[in-house]
C-alpha cells in the first residue's frame, strides 16, 4: 500500500494483480506478479521499462480498503492541549468582555451632540488647569511654612542658647553670693 501511495516520490508504479484473492479470502499466501513501470526519461531512452518483481507483502482487496488505524494520542498531550485551550477561551472571554464594554461606551455617546462633548472637554480642561494652580499654590505653601518653620527653629535655638547663657551667669551670681554670705556668717 505504501508503494502505491508514494509511488511518485519513488518515481515507479506498481502494479499488482491478485486474481486469487477473489476466489478465495482464506488464501493469504497467493502469490502475484507485479509489474513496475518507470517514468520516461526523454533524454536517455524513450521506451517504458517493464520489470517483474514479487510483492513485499501479501495485498489483496481487504486490505487495500481498509484505512489504516488512527495513532492514539497520549493522555498528556490531549491534557496539554486541553489546558492550552482553556487559556484561550480565558483570554477570548476577556477580550470579549473589554470589547463589549468599549462597545456599550461607544453606544452611550452616539446620540451625544458635538456640542455638549466639546463643552465636556473644556470643563475638563478648566478643572485640569485650576488642578494645576492648586498644586502650585500647595507647593509655594509648603515651602513658606517649610522657611517659617526653619526660622522658628533658629529662634528657638538662639532663644534656648541665650537662656542657658543666662542660666549659667545666674548660677556664678548665686554662687558668689553664696560665698559672700558664708564669709558674712
Amino acid at each position: 500500500m505504501n508503494d502505491i501511495n508514494n509511488w511518485r516520490e519513488e518515481e515507479t508504479l506498481d502494479l499488482t494483480s491478485d486474481l486469487s484473492s477473489h476466489e478465495s479470502d482464506k488464501s493469504a499466501d497467493v502469490e502475484t506478479s507485479i509489474t513496475t513501470v518507470k517514468p520516461q526519461d526523454t533524454s536517455v531512452n524513450s521506451s517504458a521499462v517493464l520489470e517483474a518483481k514479487t510483492p513485499i507483502s501479501n495485498m489483496s482487496a481487504g486490505n487495500i480498503s481498509r484505512p489504516p488505524r488512527p495513532q492514539r494520542v497520549p493522555l498528556v498531550k490531549t491534557q496539554e492541549d486541553n489546558e492550552a485551550l482553556r487559556q484561550q477561551v480565558v483570554e477570548l472571554n476577556a477580550k470579549l468582555s473589554v470589547a463589549t464594554y468599549q462597545n456599550m461606551e461607544l453606544e452611550r455617546l452616539l446620540p451625544r451632540e458635538v456640542k455638549d462633548i466639546l463643552q465636556e472637554y473644556y470643563l475638563l480642561q478648566n478643572s485640569r488647569l485650576d488642578l494645576i494652580n492648586e498644586r502650585e499654590e500647595l507647593a509655594a505653601l509648603r515651602r513658606q511654612l517649610k522657611a517659617e518653620a526653619d526660622q522658628a527653629e533658629a529662634n528657638a535655638q538662639m532663644k534656648l542658647e541665650n537662656l542657658n547663657a543666662e542660666l549659667q551667669d545666674c548660677e556664678r551670681e548665686k554662687k558668689g553670693l553664696q560665698q559672700q554670705n558664708e564669709l558674712v556668717f
